[in-house]
């Protein structure tokens, strides 16, 4: 199973493995129906994880689909604000569990305010 951080765009029924598409993330200050935004240098995935520089910013993310008849399909966040500081943490597993057979857990962790650790360990 796999567990996102941040922000992630799920463009509903759409099925885009099969389609050319990417994705670009922007951010703004601005009121939603005047914003003026922003591309994030880098920011082309379909999750992202905001950094100091996106405090205080709205979020919006475009998908756009590279094929006939398709609109972009964009997605809008709240104000960003700073973190805890407290480290969050997932752990995921992988394997069978099953006597003779091999677990593997790796954790991630993530330090607010963009200060970031990974390990795994089996």
């Amino acid at each position: 199973a796999e567990h996102r951080k941040g922000l992630h765009i799920q463009p509903g029924n759409r099925d885009l493995t099969q389609l050319s598409h990417t994705f670009q993330w922007y951010r703004s200050k601005e009121d939603v129906a005047v914003a003026n935004w922003e591309a994030i240098e880098g920011a082309t995935k379909d999750s992202y994880i905001p950094e100091d520089d996106d405090v205080e910013y709205m979020l919006k993310v475009v998908c756009t689909v590279h094929e006939p008849g398709f609109k972009p399909i964009y997605g809008l966040s709240d104000y960003v604000v700073i973190g805890s500081r407290v480290p969050k943490a997932t752990v995921t597993l992988s394997g069978f569990p099953m006597e003779g057979e091999v677990v593997t857990a790796s954790a991630h962790v993530v330090w607010c305010r963009t200060l970031k650790g990974t390990g795994s360990w089996q």
